[in-house]
């Protein structure tokens, strides 16, 4: 919808000047679509646009005022222009001309979108030795202009403030605080703030929640997962895989089952991110059967014509699924497994590895050791492996089995 307003502003741009020039300018009689022409393209950050309008508006001795510099300044907030916001305010006021309110804000804004903290504070002074109250958009764009600096004591200096005063503050304003915390990583932070704005009745988005999901510990993520649903914010898929990965970390199981209804009740169990993550574990203690039968639930989700191309050798459903990751943990799994393997599962798994253009040393390793010398030098010719495979002590250190079975003995 953007995209087709800048068309059109563009168009109205081009074609409308072809009216000026005569004795009678039909264009500047119409007010409404000047100031409309002037109000998109300001609103989408058009410097050069706005500057020719006025320009021509200067040429036809048509009155503006002051509401068309501070259109001006709205297009340079929107690119961040502080030098030239400033210079145009200054003008105002050097004119006599009163700027407004919303004039002022908007060279906070571009210094808020700018990140300069001393010019905000500066022009914050200016504005109340002018005599004009500061509004609620000004206190929270000075706020965000703190957010972004890094500077949260006087964010929150600021914030206190408005409640003593009375003045309303939004949700922008509160999860840029929320935002600032989790980018320190302070975890209580933002913790703090996000309850706060739950206390004051105002919503919290998305960012908010997933910024605090991603510096919580884990019971602490999930509960506010399930916060965010109860306030209508969707938890992004970053959040849920970050609080899974904790649990499997920590090796949370009840947890991670816990979880799984919540990813069920997002519609994003089963996922090849979810099951990637929670076969980890279990294929690095051979526990192959575990693996699989979560690759099954997986497959649930396949198309029937893509079911409809499976094979007829043995396992290579098994390994049917298009990530990467899942078959990397069905692999590690056969790896490790304290038995060989009579049928051709382990063949399938590696070839579709390999067809996906996979050649890093530690898959490698775990074809070579779940193949065994043979079956794996036979591979890697047909495939052209040049890359050694990694089966080192260190790398399967948790097994029981060091090589391939029958190779080595156990440690």
């Amino acid at each position: 919808m953007a995209s087709v307003t800048r068309r059109v502003v563009g168009s109205l741009a081009e074609v409308l000047p072809q009216t000026i020039g005569g004795v009678e300018h039909r264009f500047w009689r119409n007010r409404a679509t000047f100031w409309e022409v002037l109000h998109t393209s300001a609103k989408h950050g058009d410097v050069r646009r706005v500057q020719a309008w006025l320009t021509r508006a200067a040429e036809a001795n048509f009155r503006i005022g002051t509401k068309a510099s501070s259109l001006q300044i709205t297009a340079l907030a929107r690119v961040a222009d502080v030098k030239e916001a400033e210079k145009v305010l200054l003008d105002l006021m050097r004119s006599r001309m009163h700027p407004d309110t919303g004039a002022f804000n908007m060279v906070l804004s571009a210094c808020a979108r700018a990140e300069n903290l001393d010019s905000a504070l500066k022009w914050f002074r200016r504005m109340t030795q002018a005599n004009l109250a500061a509004d609620a958009v000004t206190h929270n764009t000075v706020i965000a202009t703190c957010t972004r600096v890094g500077n949260l004591p006087l964010a929150e200096e600021w914030a206190n403030n408005m409640v003593d005063q009375s003045i309303a503050l939004n949700a922008v304003c509160c999860g840029s605080i929320v935002l600032g915390y989790a980018r320190q990583g302070d975890g209580y932070g933002a913790q703090k703030w996000l309850r706060r704005m739950l206390e004051w009745g105002l919503r919290p988005g998305s960012r908010a929640f997933n910024a605090v999901v991603s510096v919580s510990e884990p019971a602490v993520a999930e509960a506010f997962l399930w916060k965010a649903l109860e306030a209508g914010a969707q938890p992004s898929e970053a959040a849920l895989q970050r609080t899974l990965k904790a649990f499997v970390e920590v090796q949370d199981w009840e947890a991670c089952e816990r979880f799984k209804g919540l990813l069920r009740h997002l519609g994003h169990w089963p996922s090849a991110w979810a099951v990637a993550l929670l076969s980890k574990p279990h294929a690095a203690a051979g526990d192959f059967t575990t693996v699989e039968e979560l690759m099954a639930e997986l497959r649930t989700q396949i198309p029937s014509q893509a079911a409809d191309k499976l094979d007829d050798r043995v396992g290579s459903e098994d390994a049917l699924d298009l990530d990467v990751d899942c078959l990397k943990a069905l692999l590690a799994a056969y790896a490790r497994a304290a038995q060989p393997f009579a049928d051709q599962r382990v063949e399938v798994c590696v070839e579709r590895l390999l067809s996906r253009g996979v050649r890093d040393a530690a898959t490698l390793g775990d074809a070579r050791r779940a193949l065994g010398k043979e079956k794996y030098d036979c591979l890697a010719h047909t495939f052209g492996l040049t890359v050694r495979p990694d089966i080192s002590r260190k790398r399967h250190s948790r097994s029981r089995i060091v090589g391939t079975w029958g190779e080595i003995s156990p440690c």
